[in-house]
């Protein structure tokens, strides 16, 4: 990186620090950084998915609008669980405008019930939410009936991004 003077400074309103621009815009500038855990939790349509409490922390940075956030998810114990299937307890609300809905995706490790070698989880959010939907893709078919793939031991690792 080659930074030369001017290319960064702070703002002379005092709202942040001014990235690679000529003058003093808010379009340039960085008012908002935070790093930090949040913890998950996991609900279901009925039953139970219990995560491991040395897995449920996951982390998250916000810079400006944008979070990412990761999670390394375990259950350590299930109850019948059916119908759809919530990884809550984000940091943030998503904003509330339905063109900002994300997806990304997530590994599955250990064994899930009935999940074939095509199927994978698919981790969404939708605008004004503060909870991840975990669906299952099959081939062509996408459900949100996902709580009943969940066995103990089944792990989570995801990665995904959203605004705020």
């Amino acid at each position: 990186i080659d930074i030369e003077a001017g290319d960064i400074f702070f703002s002379t309103a005092g709202k942040g620090i001014v990235l690679g621009a000529t003058s003093n815009t808010d379009a340039n500038t960085l008012e908002d950084y935070e790093e930090g855990t949040w913890t998950a939790a996991i609900s279901t349509g009925s039953g139970t998915i219990t995560p491991d409490a040395s897995f449920k922390t996951g982390h998250y940075t916000k810079v400006g609008k944008l979070v990412t956030v990761n999670l390394h998810l375990r259950a350590s114990s299930v109850s019948s669980p059916s119908g759809s299937c919530q990884i809550t307890g984000l940091p943030f609300t998503t904003v509330n405008n339905d063109e900002y809905r994300f997806s990304g995706g997530a590994c599955v490790h250990y064994t899930a019930t009935g999940m074939d070698d095509e199927a994978v989880f698919i981790i969404s959010i939708s605008e004004n939410q503060s909870k991840l939907t975990v669906s299952v893709q099959n081939g062509n078919n996408l459900t949100s009936s996902s709580a009943a793939k969940f066995t103990t031991n089944t792990e989570i690792y995801m990665n995904m991004f959203y605004y705020v």
